[in-house]
């Protein structure tokens, strides 16, 4: 990753952590932090969390317990 990829992603990020603080008080359940929250921060990592292939939204883990979010790939 260049330079200036690394900054523009830094800078994404930054934003986005300035957007977490002013709507978590309205994030009340588990599916509103995630469409408003965790989603567009995956998304400023480059997953597209529309896509099964990288992001799965639930699945069963080893020990039989449903998982909220799964990469698959980087």
């Amino acid at each position: 990753m260049s330079e200036g990829a690394n900054f523009e992603l830094l800078e994404k990020l930054e934003t986005h952590a300035v957007r977490v603080r002013s709507l978590l008080e309205y994030c009340s359940n588990e599916e509103q932090t995630k469409v408003s929250l965790i989603n567009p921060y995956l998304e400023h990592l480059g997953f597209d969390v529309r896509d099964p292939r990288y992001v799965q939204l639930e699945y069963r883990s080893e020990t039989d317990q449903v998982r909220n979010v799964w990469i698959t790939r980087c």
